[in-house]
C-alpha cells in the first residue's frame, strides 16, 4: 500500500522526475494524557518496483495526527490521509 506522487521532485543530479512512489515506512503510538499521538515515518522511491527490491530510497519525510481516541477504522487508511497531505498530486496505490 501507497500513493503516486505526481508532483515534480528534483533529483541531487538536477534531473527531475515527474512521479515517484511514497509507502509508510513505520509508525509510533504514543500516549500523551488523554490523547494519542501517532507518528509516521514515510520513505519516497523512484518506483514501487524499486521500494519492494529494496533499493536506496529519494527522500524520508515525518508526518502524523492526534486523537482523542484510538480510531475504530482502519489505522493504515487514516495515516495515509495524514500522509496525502504533504502533496498536491498523488494517486492510490492498493
Amino acid at each position: 500500500m501507497g500513493i503516486i506522487v505526481t508532483d515534480n521532485y528534483e533529483l541531487e543530479n538536477g534531473m527531475t522526475i515527474t512521479d515517484h512512489y511514497v509507502r509508510i515506512k513505520d509508525i509510533k503510538i504514543f500516549k500523551l494524557g488523554s490523547n494519542v499521538q501517532y507518528h509516521v515515518n514515510i520513505s519516497a522511491y523512484t518506483s514501487k518496483d524499486t521500494a519492494d527490491t529494496g533499493k536506496p530510497f529519494l527522500y524520508e519525510n515525518c508526518t502524523g495526527m492526534v486523537s482523542e481516541t484510538i480510531p475504530d477504522e482502519n489505522i493504515y487508511s487514516n495515516l495515509y490521509t495524514c500522509v496525502k497531505l504533504l502533496y498536491e498530486n498523488y494517486t492510490d496505490d492498493i
